[in-house]
């Protein structure tokens, strides 16, 4: 699958110079209540699942932890991180609200090649409004199935079973939230890049390099995601970026950083 990273020039010839993307915080997520807001969803349903209140109290606690609802004064509170691309190419809102006006660049990436990079990774289309939460509902029905299943095998103790499966399902809870906003974003077309402490099969779990950056007169927390070349099929530049830069310049460029196969293209949209 093929998405587009729509950004300021500056930014994106950054992110094709180190082959990596900066991953924000949910928590500074300009929709942020939207998150919270299917947090709460998943509570209420996921609390039905566990018969135990002590691991009802442990799955809400551990998913207000990852958008730091109670947990923002932990010296290393737990954080969900995303990157947004989208499936409309060469779109002339895309350039307008996150292409720096038509003066940036559009990069596209191999999705799966750029998951596949990442420890623990995920992906997905952003689902909208009342369907959304209810696929993630069904998402994490799943990984309840899925974490069950391998209980089983290992004939552990039901009670301390059902308290790892709150720890369990709250990591991927706070990558599904990512995936919801409201129907009022739907035309955008949204595909985001999560990545979240989730407890792996031995028990481990990982602990992303924490990093800060400023913008907006505020202090965001991100993560770095490193990927290939082969991952950037193409670059695309704005519809007035390209007008004081040369195509021929710009293929050179990804020539000196290693990207053999990447094209390079210029908006075809006429804006004013």
């Amino acid at each position: 699958m093929i998405v587009h990273h729509y950004t300021s020039l500056p930014v994106g010839l950054q992110i094709l110079e180190k082959r990596e993307l900066w991953l924000s915080a949910v928590t500074s997520a300009s929709d942020l209540g939207e998150y919270i807001f299917a947090a709460e969803h998943l509570k209420s349903k996921v609390s039905e699942w566990l018969s135990d209140e002590l691991c009802q109290r442990r799955f809400c606690e551990r998913l207000d932890s990852f958008v730091s609802l109670y947990g923002a004064d932990l010296e290393e509170p737990d954080l969900a991180f995303y990157a947004s691309f989208t499936t409309l190419e060469d779109n002339a809102t895309q350039w307008i609200a996150y292409g720096d006006g038509g003066k940036g660049i559009s990069i596209a990436f191999d999705l799966d090649g750029l998951r596949a990079h990442g420890e623990r990774a995920t992906s997905s289309a952003v689902m909208y409004g009342q369907p959304g939460l209810d696929r993630i509902v069904e998402n994490l029905e799943g990984f309840k199935a899925w974490f069950h299943n391998r209980e089983s095998e290992l004939e552990h103790d039901v009670d301390s079973s059902e308290f790892a499966l709150a720890e369990y399902l709250a990591g991927h809870a706070a990558t599904q939230c990512a995936y919801v906003k409201s129907v009022g974003f739907e035309t955008e077309k949204e595909v985001r890049l999560c990545v979240a402490p989730v407890l792996d099969t031995d028990g481990d779990e990982p602990k992303w390099k924490i990093k800060y950056r400023s913008a907006y007169s505020r202090l965001i927390p991100y993560t770095v995601h490193k990927f290939q070349t082969e991952v950037i099929k193409s670059i695309r530049l704005g519809p007035f970026s390209s007008h004081g830069t040369n195509r021929h310049a710009a293929a050179n460029m990804l020539t000196d950083w290693e990207y053999e196969n990447t094209i390079v293209n210029i908006s075809e949209l006429k804006m004013r």
